[in-house]
């Protein structure tokens, strides 16, 4: 009897221990493979976002016409109308502990100048921006930069998220309300790549020739008298998209409508020359620790012939010496 109830228990174990036969067929997922389909199906899930941002064209083909070359303007995309209001905003300060010039900035810009909005010292909230007051603000009208929306906006997350992954560098957002007959800023540039949502409302558009292409840093507000003719003129409706590239100066503002974009911002600071700055003094740094040539002293009393107040007359020192610094950058590559 204890014989068999052994025998049994074995029988169990064994069907316990055993895979069915179902299970054997399964093949097993590696890592790796698990890794390359969450790869593949956020990509898809990218294209998805960012050809509806572009209203049916590739990535590809805004990269190879568009990007960093000339505005774009697209009308009645579906997933921007609504996508982020004052409604919205009003409700995430009631909800959220936010505080002025850290999440948003209320300003108002009159006969060519801003002002910023400032909380007094005695101020009960010490800092910290009520719904109520914005509210307020915006009825008298001053309009409202709000830093970082995609906090409280998954779907302005889901566009950064996809312009990061095909760029491969950070993307920022803001939004701006702005009430009827007004304007936030200065005419201006800046210094990222901007996508501009028209989410609600209207607002009027004048883009101008850059005082440099493809600025590397934002201007300071700009007197409007040192502008050209506008080289676009043009109203976003809800729904409408415009793209720019860094450097073109612009302007908005609005009519009788209240109005919120969304600002989607990249390549801030993604250029050759940033690049550059970090990575030559680490080439450098090889070089003179493995070449003999880099650790060779500078010619005696080189101040004595180099420098700009020497460029009118090239001396052959000044000559050699700029020869010499050539092939050095030269042998750098190789």
């Amino acid at each position: 009897m204890a014989r068999t109830k052994k025998v049994a228990a074995a029988d169990k174990r064994k069907v316990v221990d055993e895979p069915s036969t179902n299970d054997a067929k399964k093949p097993k997922t590696t890592d790796s493979e698990a890794t390359t389909q969450e790869t593949s199906t956020g990509d898809a899930a990218n294209n998805r976002v960012l050809t509806s941002l572009l209203q049916g064209m590739s990535i590809d083909t805004f990269d190879a016409e568009y990007f960093e070359k000339k505005p774009l303007h697209l009308k009645k995309i579906k997933s921007c109308a609504g996508l982020f209001t004052r409604r919205l905003l009003l409700d995430v300060i009631a909800k959220e502990s936010l505080r002025h010039s850290e999440d948003l900035t209320v300003t108002v810009y009159k006969d060519g100048s801003r002002q910023n909005f400032e909380p007094p010292e005695d101020d009960p909230l010490d800092g910290v921006a009520s719904s109520e007051q914005v509210g307020n603000l915006l009825s008298t009208g001053y309009s409202v930069q709000f830093y970082q929306p995609q906090r409280y906006q998954k779907k302005i997350c889901d566009i950064n998220a996809a312009l990061e992954a095909h760029y491969g560098c950070l993307a920022g957002a803001s939004a701006y309300l702005t009430p009827p007959h007004a304007q936030a800023l200065a005419p201006h540039h800046d210094d990222v790549d901007v996508f501009i949502l028209q989410t609600q409302g209207s607002k009027h558009w004048k883009l101008y020739a850059p005082l440099v292409q493809l600025a590397g840093e934002h201007s300071n507000d700009l007197d409007p008298s040192i502008l050209s003719d506008p080289t676009m003129e043009i109203t976003l409706e809800e729904g409408d998209m415009l793209y720019f590239p860094r450097g073109v100066v612009h302007q908005a503002s609005t009519s009788d409508m209240f109005s919120t974009h969304v600002t989607i911002s990249i390549y801030h600071h993604n250029s050759w020359a940033n690049f550059m700055e970090v990575a030559l003094p680490q080439v450098l740094r090889r070089a003179f620790e493995h070449d003999v040539a880099f650790r060779k002293g500078l010619p005696p009393n080189y101040l004595g012939f180099m420098g700009s107040q020497f460029q009118t007359s090239q001396s052959p020192s000044a000559a050699a010496f700029t020869t010499h610094f050539k092939d050095l950058a030269v042998h750098l590559s190789t």
